[in-house]
């Protein structure tokens, strides 16, 4: 009984690592694409300001 339910705890907190480390790379690709799209802009921003 206390094996079983060792393995059910070690599963379940894989199961929700495993979640929250998706979602981090998730978000860190969400991010790098914002600040890409903001630093062209600012780029062009300069460019223009430059002429």
């Amino acid at each position: 009984m206390d094996q079983t339910f060792f393995y059910v705890v070690m599963a379940i907190s894989l199961i929700m690592m495993l979640v929250i480390w998706i979602n981090l790379i998730r978000n860190n690709e969400k991010q790098e694409k914002i600040i890409s799209k903001y630093s062209k802009e600012i780029a062009s921003i300069k460019r223009s300001a430059n002429s």
